[in-house]
């Protein structure tokens, strides 16, 4: 692991939360909502979402009255398709200001809890597969699982758009 110098000062910052303290299918849902929280917080502090919903609308408003206009005047459409563009990078744009912070973060916990959890996760009952992914899941699968209800979860509770 590359930053393996920070490997005790994780561990012991998060010992209450890594097994034998804790099962590690709760380990992994406990920092999959610690990630998910983080990078929602993020979110909100650094997106100015009321201006982003305002550039979405302007986007659709433009798309629809270049759908109309492709018709009839097909250079003043592309004009047009030229703004829905430009909105369209100012959004992404917004969208890109948290993930360095957030990157950090992930780089850091990810690649420790990739060497904290060696062995499956969770383990379905009754040889029950699910596709894709089997019947046991490994910290990562655990992780994915997880993370995107809870990443939903924190952003709608935080108003993120």
């Amino acid at each position: 692991m590359v930053l393996e110098f920070l490997n005790p000062a994780l561990t012991g910052m998060f010992s209450f939360a890594i097994p034998p303290a804790m099962p590690p299918v709760l380990s992994v849902l406990f920092f999959s909502a610690l990630i998910s929280l983080v990078i929602s917080v993020f979110n909100k502090l650094l997106v100015d979402n009321k201006k982003v919903s305002e550039l979405k609308q302007k986007q659709k408003d433009l798309q629809e009255k270049a759908k109309v206009l492709q018709k009839e005047n097909p250079d003043e459409a592309n004009k047009i398709l030229g703004e829905v563009m430009s909105a369209t990078n100012d959004i992404m744009k917004m969208n890109m200001k948290p993930m360095i912070p957030t990157m950090l973060f992930v780089i850091l916990l990810l690649p420790w809890l990739g060497a904290i959890f060696t062995k499956p996760v969770a383990i379905l009952p009754n040889h029950m597969e699910l596709p894709l992914f089997g019947n046991d899941f490994g910290w990562l699968s655990w992780y994915f699982i997880t993370s995107i209800p809870l990443s939903v979860l924190f952003r709608k509770a935080l108003g993120v758009a």
